[in-house]
């Protein structure tokens, strides 16, 4: 929900020197990782430019880490961009957010890879036995997918060497109807 920045003294360690100063922001709905990470930018600069003078005159002194509160942050890998649909669909909606620009969170329909730039949220969608992975409905509004829990609607796709589009666009040049399956391989179901 919030993300910030810090202002640290650097040591020996990584990530372990003293802190100047700290700064948070809301992580909006529409956040991916390209628009927060300019957000964190233009949100450190600020913070840089407010704390290096009190730091120099010894005004602002660094604070030591609580290393019972601190968490490590991997790098991403190309491994994690495959969708499980068995996920619940509001995770499967930050890890599009998280994957965007890079590596792209993607899924295969009939042994085509799609990549998921962009997904919301199917407030009370209908319910029935159908399993995840199976598309529950195609509109020009997008294509809703059933997962492990809920429902997510993809609306900005691309297909590999293609160009980013809306699902709208997406859609008048590749099928994708009700009830066929996506999965997280390019083999083609038997």
């Amino acid at each position: 929900a919030t993300t910030g920045i810090s202002i640290m003294r650097m040591d020996a360690g990584m990530d372990t020197g003293g802190v100047i100063a700290t700064s948070e922001i809301d992580i909006g709905n529409n956040d991916n990782s390209a628009t927060l990470m300019d957000k964190l930018a233009a949100l450190g600069a600020e913070a840089l430019a407010g704390s290096l003078c009190g730091y120099i005159s010894g005004r602002m002194m660094p604070e030591p880490q609580d290393e019972a509160l601190a968490t490590y942050a991997p790098k991403l890998l190309k491994s994690e961009a495959p969708i499980d649909w068995s996920a619940a669909a509001a995770e499967i909606r930050n890890k599009v957010r998280a994957l965007n620009p890079w590596p792209v969170a993607h899924s295969c329909h009939e042994g085509n890879r799609i990549r998921v730039l962009e997904a919301e949220l199917v407030t009370d969608p209908e319910t029935d036995d159908a399993g995840h992975g199976y598309v529950r409905l195609v509109d020009k509004r997008g294509i809703e997918v059933r997962c492990g829990e809920g429902v997510l609607r993809l609306t900005v796709l691309q297909r590999d060497h293609g160009r980013p589009m809306t699902a709208r666009d997406f859609l008048n040049g590749y099928r994708v109807a009700a009830g066929d399956r996506l999965t997280c391989t390019t083999q083609r179901d038997p």
